[in-house]
């Protein structure tokens, strides 16, 4: 059971970090990543257990093309 825990502690702080990064990065490597900025920061203000991906739906409300 601690093994579980501890495995999701980590999965959870490299959510923590890897979107800290991402709400830092400026402009250029948002582009060559294809996200917005508003994109980077609501992605960096999820909570460290809220991993799923958003709903597919959701990028097409972003872009009507």
């Amino acid at each position: 059971m601690l093994a579980i825990w501890a495995g999701a502690m980590r999965v959870a702080h490299r959510a923590v970090t890897t979107r800290r990064i991402l709400a830092e990065m400026d402009g250029r490597l948002l582009a060559d990543i294809g996200l917005s900025r508003g994109e980077a920061l609501r992605e960096a203000r999820r909570r460290p257990w809220d991993l799923a991906p958003p709903p597919a739906d959701a990028a097409r409300r972003r872009h009507p093309f």
